[in-house]
């Protein structure tokens, strides 16, 4: 009985305000048009041009690896709606994220034969350290939604990742010890600091990201005749990466031996280090994030705007 009394109540005052609300919309769409212009009811269309820098990383939860971000950017180019306070965005934008990672030691053994000692069996016990540096840049196709007022705006979305580059450095040492498995366990001292370095592209998803932006358009007290509206918006953006975006190589071995001696064998002492990202990862969630501002100008207006009328910023605040 209390909520059908609730709704009753709630019904009765939606009868009275939205009679009200119908009455002050059309008196002021009236005003707006005796000016020559239907303000922010109108349908406002723009091009827009932007481009943005922060910082950059990405957001992982493997054991193994611990990684901090490093500059990011944006550039785009697209298209902006607006009517009654609603915005919506669509476009293509090109994206740079940058992020270092610091791997835990890690040890890999390999049997070999030696040749400096009448080539008897030995076994090679590796400890590596290694860093790494991600370098992508991806092709995004972002949309938003969102709301302004009096030159104020706020709009979140998503957008779509598709790589454009994956350059992963990796570089670091290892220390090397001997094992001769026929004598009695007398490792020999170990070699310490043989350096490696190498780079390569990392296999990635197709990525998706949750965006949001919020700002102000600098333009908006300035006053014109002008019947098309020029925008400066800045404002502060993020995203975050909703998927895994490595995909790696399920075929690629953590250690390889590429190098080989005159007789064909290969050369144990120059192992190839290949990038842990560059691994398949099947347990792990490795995910791009960027927060930083965004300036987007925009050119645009409605076809019915009017010029000669005196107005601030873009006729869609009138």
């Amino acid at each position: 009985m209390k909520h059908s009394n609730n709704m009753r109540f709630l019904l009765l005052g939606l009868s009275l305000f939205l009679p009200l609300l119908a009455v002050a919309q059309y008196r002021h769409g009236s005003r707006a048009y005796s000016r020559g212009n239907r303000g922010s009811s109108d349908n406002y269309h723009f091009i827009y041009v932007s481009a943005g820098g922060g910082y950059s990383g990405l957001g992982e939860d493997v054991d193994v690896m611990s990684t901090t971000g490093g500059f990011g950017g944006l550039l785009g180019i697209g298209y902006e709606f607006r009517r009654t306070h609603f915005w919506m965005s669509v476009g293509g934008q090109l994206s740079l994220h940058n992020s270092k990672s610091k791997i835990d030691d890690f040890h890999y053994e390999h049997t070999g034969l030696d040749t400096q000692t009448d080539r008897k069996q030995v076994m090679l016990n590796y400890t590596f350290h290694e860093k790494q540096t991600q370098q992508l840049t991806f092709v995004d196709v972002p949309l938003m939604f969102g709301y302004y007022y009096n030159g104020f705006y706020a709009g979140a979305g998503g957008k779509v990742s598709f790589t454009l580059s994956s350059k992963v450095n990796n570089s670091g040492t290892f220390d090397l010890e001997y094992d001769y498995p026929q004598y009695v366990a007398m490792p020999s001292p170990p070699l310490e600091n043989n350096e490696f370095s190498g780079s390569q592209q990392v296999k990635m998803n197709v990525g998706g990201s949750l965006i949001g932006e919020v700002g102000y358009d600098v333009l908006a007290s300035k006053r014109t005749r002008g019947s098309l509206c020029n925008l400066l918006k800045v404002g502060f953006y993020f995203e975050y990466g909703l998927n895994n975006l490595i995909a790696g190589d399920a075929n690629l071995e953590r250690i390889s031996f590429p190098n080989r001696n005159a007789n064909g064998e290969t050369i144990a002492t120059e192992p190839k280090v290949n990038p842990y990202l560059s691994l398949k990862q099947t347990d792990a969630r490795i995910v791009p994030y960027f927060v930083g501002v965004k300036i987007t100008y925009m050119f645009g207006g409605s076809r019915t705007g009017a010029t000669g009328t005196w107005h601030r910023g873009c006729q869609c605040y009138e």
